[in-house]
Protein backbone atom coordinates (compact mmCIF):
# COMPACT_ATOMS: atom_id res chain seq x y z
CA UNK A 1 0.00 0.00 0.00
CA UNK A 2 1.46 3.27 -0.76
CA UNK A 3 0.00 5.17 2.31
CA UNK A 4 2.29 3.05 4.30
CA UNK A 5 5.78 4.00 2.09
CA UNK A 6 4.41 7.63 3.37
CA UNK A 7 3.78 5.70 7.39
CA UNK A 8 7.97 4.32 6.76
CA UNK A 9 9.18 8.07 5.30
CA UNK A 10 7.28 9.46 8.70
CA UNK A 11 8.98 6.74 11.41
CA UNK A 12 12.62 7.35 9.44
CA UNK A 13 12.10 10.98 9.43
CA UNK A 14 10.73 11.18 13.72
CA UNK A 15 7.26 12.49 12.15
CA UNK A 16 4.42 11.86 13.92
CA UNK A 17 0.72 11.66 12.88
CA UNK A 18 -0.23 14.77 15.52
CA UNK A 19 2.59 16.84 13.26
CA UNK A 20 0.81 15.77 10.06
CA UNK A 21 -2.59 16.61 11.18
CA UNK A 22 -1.46 20.27 12.73
CA UNK A 23 0.13 20.88 9.50
CA UNK A 24 -2.92 19.96 7.24
CA UNK A 25 -5.74 21.43 10.06
CA UNK A 26 -7.11 17.98 10.52
CA UNK A 27 -7.68 15.91 13.37
CA UNK A 28 -5.39 12.98 14.51
CA UNK A 29 -8.37 10.88 13.89
CA UNK A 30 -8.42 11.69 10.45
CA UNK A 31 -4.80 11.75 9.91
CA UNK A 32 -4.61 8.23 11.10
CA UNK A 33 -6.49 7.13 8.56
CA UNK A 34 -5.05 8.42 6.10
CA UNK A 35 -1.84 7.57 6.79
CA UNK A 36 -2.79 3.96 7.22
CA UNK A 37 -4.88 3.99 4.33
CA UNK A 38 -8.28 4.32 5.28
CA UNK A 39 -9.10 7.69 3.68
CA UNK A 40 -7.88 9.50 1.07
CA UNK A 41 -5.69 12.19 1.02
CA UNK A 42 -6.48 15.24 -1.27
CA UNK A 43 -4.35 17.10 -3.84
CA UNK A 44 -4.32 20.35 -1.63
CA UNK A 45 -2.88 17.71 1.54
CA UNK A 46 -0.08 16.54 -0.98
CA UNK A 47 0.79 19.59 -2.32
CA UNK A 48 1.37 20.71 1.64
CA UNK A 49 3.16 17.37 2.56
CA UNK A 50 5.27 18.12 -0.67
CA UNK A 51 5.95 21.76 0.35
CA UNK A 52 6.48 21.24 4.15
CA UNK A 53 8.61 17.71 3.70
CA UNK A 54 9.52 17.49 0.03
CA UNK A 55 7.97 14.50 -0.18
CA UNK A 56 6.88 13.37 -3.79
CA UNK A 57 2.96 12.57 -4.42
CA UNK A 58 4.27 9.02 -6.51
CA UNK A 59 4.45 7.86 -2.65
CA UNK A 60 0.71 7.72 -2.56
CA UNK A 61 0.57 6.30 -5.75
CA UNK A 62 0.18 2.80 -6.59
CA UNK A 63 2.96 1.29 -8.35
CA UNK A 64 0.60 -0.58 -10.94
CA UNK A 65 -0.88 3.14 -11.23
CA UNK A 66 2.44 4.71 -12.45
Amino acid sequence: MPELAFKGWMAANNVTQKEVADLLGISYGTANAKVNGKKDWTIAQLRILKAQYGVSADMFVPCEAR
